[in-house]
């Protein structure tokens, strides 16, 4: 059976909402970079062999707001 990816869709994420004082666990902000950084560059790096293959597909991307909000 043959597969084609036609799109991917990178829409996670995760927020940390408490004052960086109140944070010192690093492991937070490791967890925030795996998700929302990390993830969408390896799914990205994993599907884009496949696409070029093919000669045709889509990445969307999608970001939040959150981080204009103070």
């Amino acid at each position: 059976m043959v597969h084609q990816i036609d799109i991917l869709v990178n829409n996670s994420g995760r927020s940390q909402r408490s004052l960086v004082l109140d944070t010192p666990n690093i492991d937070v902000d490791q967890a925030m970079m795996d998700i929302n950084v990390i993830g969408p560059i390896s799914l990205t790096k994993a599907v884009v062999p496949h696409m070029i293959k093919q000669k045709s597909g889509q990445i969307v991307v999608t970001s939040s707001v959150a981080g204009k909000v103070g």
